[in-house]
């Protein structure tokens, strides 16, 4: 198995922890440090393949810069960190207020949305993966 192949499975998997973390949202000692784990680890793969990928050879000499998979894989990557600042926003206001409904009904909410986004994440990141361009 290639590291990029092993990359596409640990994705998958850290998102299968996610969803179910999710799930077991009643149990925050379980539910925080999983949630903030999978966070961390989004922040850290992009540095991961940046450091493993010959970036500039497949984007600016192939021009794959141009294509619709790049920049909707941008797009959605983009839209993935957006939604973990209104979820790490709405958790602090769940911490200083455990019983107010709206903000834990908009945080679910908000969570379904981060749960769909972040397995579009991995599916057209694993569209984009070619094992050629690694160091």
């Amino acid at each position: 198995m290639s590291a990029g192949h092993l990359t596409i499975a640990i994705s998958i998997l850290t998102w299968l922890i996610m969803f179910t973390a999710f799930h077991f949202s009643r149990f925050r000692n379980v539910h925080m440090p999983v949630m903030l784990a999978v966070l961390l680890y989004d922040l850290a793969i992009p540095v991961y393949l940046f450091t493993h990928r010959d970036w500039y050879k497949r984007l600016i000499e192939n021009e794959d810069i141009l294509t619709f998979g790049v920049w909707m894989h941008f797009m959605v990557v983009f839209l993935l960190y957006v939604l973990y600042v209104f979820q790490i926003l709405a958790a602090r206001k769940i911490i200083s207020n455990p019983t107010d409904q709206v903000v834990r009904g908009e945080h679910r909410q908000q969570g379904i949305a981060l749960l769909a986004t972040r397995g579009f994440v991995i599916f057209t990141g694993a569209l984009l993966y070619d094992p050629h361009f690694e160091l």
